[in-house]
């Protein structure tokens, strides 16, 4: 016999097509759990009193975290110096798939050897960690790496995947990675992979 309102075959699939677990459900609960911890913190209130309000506290406090919308920050990085040349940086999405991007970091010269140079350098893919952060994370390397050519995957919020986008295994990902360094296609190719 099953737990009423547990279906264990929406598990995986995407949160907001899930009803158990859907925008419209998760919203307010999350606005709840938020009040819930800082209620048994606060020492105006005198839920803040109760025995166990610090563990009860951080329990809500989880919970507020795990249903918040994080917003995904920018690379923002605009500009290398590379051989005492400003170098501009453009990033562009060069592979769109329902779990990743592929977003290269362009750089543009105006001079002519400068382009060839540029051209000539190594190709460095950097496969970001798939564990729910952002790639963004990988800034800092990835400024350091403009020196060569740099492309890195951007996995994305399991929760924005449509459900018709099917599962998402371990193969799936290998396959990704295999795709897109196909795509990139370069005879000098070094792959960076974070974990």
């Amino acid at each position: 016999m099953g737990v009423p309102g547990y279906h264990p075959e929406l598990l995986g699939q995407n949160a907001l097509s899930n009803p158990l677990i859907s925008a419209g459900f998760a919203v307010p609960r999350t606005a709840w759990a938020q009040a819930a911890a800082k209620s048994f913190v606060n020492p105006a209130s005198p839920l803040a009193y109760v025995p166990g309000s610090t563990r009860l506290a951080a329990g809500y406090e989880l919970l507020y975290r795990l249903g918040k919308d994080y917003e995904k920050p920018e690379f923002d990085l605009h500009q290398i110096v590379k051989d005492g040349h400003k170098i501009p940086i453009v990033e562009q999405t060069v592979v769109e798939k329902p779990f990743c991007r592929l977003l290269h970091f362009k750089r543009f010269a105006d001079d002519s050897a400068t382009v060839t140079k540029l051209k000539n350098e190594p190709i460095v893919p950097v496969c970001a960690p798939l564990s729910g952060h952002h790639s963004m994370l990988l800034r800092d390397t990835v400024k350091t790496l403009l020196q060569d050519h740099i492309y890195i995957t951007d996995w994305l919020d399991a929760r924005m995947v449509p459900v018709e986008s099917g599962p998402f295994h371990l193969d799936d990902y290998v396959e990704y990675i295999q795709e897109l360094i196909r795509h990139i296609g370069a005879k000098d190719l070094q792959v960076i992979s974070v974990c």
